[in-house]
């Protein structure tokens, strides 16, 4: 198999043919790396609501490569081929009923999945670093529902992480190398330099693990043991590595990075993970979306590299340097959130849109205010639901095409927020 670093990786094809989806012709692009495309149109949907197509620079699995019309029937027929793209990538080829490729068997309130027969082979797979945090008991999730719908979760110690680390000589080239790629990707004037090289060793670390398990994005345990055992946050690395569409959350949030992963396929954009943070001021359809910093810089174009205070004030702030620092400015937004349900035997999902303001907002972090209509209703559906406090966020308007995928191609439960 051919490998292309992690950061220069243009995606694993996996359907190598090109797929015409009725009125719609097809044409055959040129191959290169053996079965990856380097070149595809993608779908998106702007801010009027149209449907359009763009070039993508960069793509997750297997998409296709479409010739578009410009007629209101093909614009419906492109939210369907958007969609069999997310379904495809993330695990359930086009045409197949998601049902026929998983048995649930429920036993002593424990759920058991047995892969069917018509299930080919793994297509999304994750990698997990590290052991959920003690106090975030909403990210647990269930491998098993997850590989039944074709993800797979390969697992990683944390003290294998730091053994790695400690044994990388300073001197090594690809540790200069990721140096100075951590100090071209962002304002670093505040870090000190022996921070900069933990960071840099840790994301050599992590980028030949998943280039050697061939995976497609990442959730690490990003607090509290990197800080007390070896005194950065991982935050950067995690916002390189979805800069580049290897999308990566925080707190070992395994399907909060399958809905990042969704809404990068859906728009052709990097993703990031959120909390559903505080109200703001009066307004109820006003929140703040906040992480202590690992945000994509596309979603912060002011992005610095900074401490994280929060977990400064317990394990001492020269310890949290490489949490990133920014605001995001006016624009549109999608929401999704993928939720393994192991009671019942299924998978949740939400999505909805909305749109980041400029409102006035001092803090630290990386951050956002957000408006979103009806919000009071989702939120009680998701507290009423169970779902998770993490949320993932996308630069576009493609809520049609998560729900489409999430429903059609993969036959989990979707709800849809509407104003």
């Amino acid at each position: 198999m051919h490998r292309v670093p992690v950061g220069q990786r243009v995606g694993k094809t996996v359907l190598p043919q090109v797929v015409a989806d009725r009125h719609l012709a097809a044409k055959c692009i040129a191959a290169a790396f053996d079965h990856e495309l380097v070149q595809i149109v993608g779908i998106r949907l702007d801010q009027d609501r149209h449907v359009k197509p763009r070039q993508l620079y960069r793509i997750g699995h297997a998409l296709f490569v479409t010739k578009v019309g410009e007629t209101d029937e093909d614009a419906v027929d492109l939210v369907g081929v958007a969609a069999k793209e997310v379904g495809a990538a993330l695990g359930i080829a086009p045409g197949f009923d998601a049902a026929q490729l998983r048995r649930g068997v429920v036993e002593h309130n424990a759920v058991d999945i047995e892969i069917g027969k018509e299930r080919a082979d793994i297509i999304a797979r994750l990698g997990a670093v590290g052991a959920r945090p003690g106090a975030f008991n909403t990210v647990r999730y269930s491998e098993k529902l997850l590989q039944a719908s074709g993800m797979t979760v390969t697992t990683l110690d944390l003290s294998e992480v730091l053994g790695w680390v400690t044994r990388l000589p300073e001197e090594d080239g690809a540790v200069a190398k990721k140096l100075a790629d951590i100090k071209a990707y962002a304002d670093y004037g505040s870090v000190p330099p022996p921070s900069l090289v933990k960071m840099a060793k840790l994301g050599v670390v992590i980028e030949r693990w998943m280039d050697e398990n061939d995976l497609v994005a990442s959730a690490i345990q990003c607090w509290t043991s990197l800080q007390r055992n070896f005194g950065v946050n991982v935050c950067t690395l995690m916002s390189i590595m979805s800069e580049r569409l290897m999308p990566s959350a925080c707190e070992v949030d395994i399907t909060g990075v399958v809905s990042m992963y969704a809404q990068q396929l859906a728009s052709g954009r990097p993703s990031a993970l959120v909390d559903w943070n505080n109200n703001y001021g009066d307004d109820p359809n006003k929140c703040v979306f906040f992480h202590c910093g690992n945000w994509a810089k596309s979603f912060i174009p002011d992005a610095a590299i900074k401490t994280a205070p929060i977990l400064g004030t317990t394990l001492g702030e020269e310890n949290t340097y490489g949490a990133m620092a920014g605001r995001t400015p006016s624009g549109p937004v999608t929401f999704a959130r993928v939720s393994t349900d192991d009671v019942n035997g299924a998978i949740r999902t939400y999505v909805g849109e909305g749109r980041f303001t400029d409102d006035k907002l001092d803090t630290f972090g990386t951050r956002a205010v957000v408006e979103v209509p009806a919000l009071q209703k989702l939120m009680k559906y998701i507290c009423k639901n169970g779902f998770e406090h993490h949320v993932s966020m996308n630069g576009s308007l493609t809520a049609p095409v998560l729900a489409e995928a999430f429903s059609t191609y993969f036959g989990w439960d979707v709800y849809t927020h509407e104003g």
